[in-house]
């Protein structure tokens, strides 16, 4: 049995994209999420993402790969990709939940050094967030 692993990175989103972009990085993101057996969550700003994922090793090893190469994604910053520390997953219903965010909400999450400090504060957020699960 293949042990769940966890990706989290912060990134900015490329200049110049149209507008629309997101809603197709998160309508991608759903259908693909669903074939490698992902699941996560992403939060955007208008500026920056920051995107909690888990899934089995094969699938995020991919994924990671596709989200780091993606021109609509520049200064990918990885906070954390390996062993999950926790036996089970935090968001298995949501192959990719998405929510828009002010500035200052993801301060604390792009401060993150570990992937401790980063779901410490991503929990201490969810309350705040008006999250379309998918």
């Amino acid at each position: 049995m293949d042990h769940l692993q966890q990706f989290i990175y912060t990134s900015v989103i490329a200049d110049e994209l149209p507008p629309g972009t997101v809603g197709q990085i998160v309508r991608r993101a759903r259908r693909k999420n669903r074939q490698l057996g992902l699941s996560g969550l992403l939060i955007f700003d208008g500026e920056r993402f920051c995107q909690y994922l888990e899934g089995p090793p094969a699938g995020m090893t991919l994924m990671r790969d596709l989200i780091c190469q993606d021109p609509r994604h520049s200064a990918v910053r990885e906070i954390y990709a390996g062993p999950a520390a926790q036996p089970g997953r935090c968001f298995k219903d949501w192959s990719i939940a998405y929510a828009d965010v002010a500035q200052d909400q993801l301060s604390p999450l792009l401060r993150a050094a570990t992937a401790g400090q980063f779901l410490d504060g991503l929990m201490a957020l969810l309350p705040s967030l008006d999250i379309a699960p998918g």
